[in-house]
């Protein structure tokens, strides 16, 4: 069976990308926004979440959906993988202390996107 990935991001282009690159890996759910989201997560089961940090206008951002999953028992132990263009390496560092299993630096590549997602789907 198939791992299944939550991907949330608000860009078009980018999610394209996304679940073209992971489509021979993984089926994909995705989202536009954090409420989407959430909502997807407690109706859902999956094994990892890619999410881009800045969601445009919205009210949440990368950051409060992880603290959302890390604050829910039921989910807390799964995979979340940040995907941004706002990382350098001292952000990576403050990045991964918020606790995000692993980055993804964009644009995204193939080879970036699958080394992140290898250690917990394939």
């Amino acid at each position: 069976m198939l791992a299944k990935v939550l991907i949330v991001e608000d860009n078009p282009v980018n999610l394209i990308i996304l679940k073209k690159i992971l489509s021979t890996h993984c089926s994909t759910d995705s989202a536009k926004n954090g409420a989407k989201a959430m909502e997807l997560l407690e109706a859902n089961q999956y094994d990892l979440v890619l999410t881009d940090i800045n969601l445009g206008d919205e009210e949440f951002t990368g950051i409060d959906i992880l603290k959302k999953i890390r604050s829910n028992p039921a989910i807390k132990n799964m995979p979340v993988i940040a995907v941004s263009a706002y990382f350098s390496g001292a952000d990576s560092h403050d990045f991964l202390k918020e606790d995000f299993t692993a980055l993804v630096v964009k644009p995204v590549s193939e080879a970036k996107l699958l080394a992140a997602i290898s250690p917990y789907l394939l």
